[in-house]
């Protein structure tokens, strides 16, 4: 019990680690890098960001199922219709 606090604790100080260095990483590439936000740029990630945040899910899912006892096999996922409805697939051999 004592040695799984200590592991527990470990575990949140690596985790709180990483989140600072990724958000440290972040203002330092933005800072170094100014971008333009063109409206041409802000209509282009407003496209994209859904597109990845599905292919995103698909992969979760696909690992999530990975780790069961089930056979699952994740090809697709729709959007929001707000979103634009669309339906994203992967090839179920694809691993990236």
């Amino acid at each position: 019990m004592y040695g799984m606090f200590h592991l527990r604790l470990l575990d949140t100080v690596v985790h709180a680690a990483a989140s600072t260095a990724r958000i440290a990483r972040t203002v330092l590439a933005v800072a170094l890098h100014p971008t333009r936000w063109r409206p041409t740029d802000l209509y282009a990630a407003a496209q994209t960001a859904p597109l990845y945040a599905q292919h995103a899910l698909i992969d979760q899912a696909a690992d999530a199922a990975d780790h069961s006892d089930t056979e699952v096999e994740l090809v697709a996922a729709r959007a929001w219709p707000w979103l634009g409805g669309r339906y994203v697939y992967t090839d179920p051999g694809d691993d990236g």
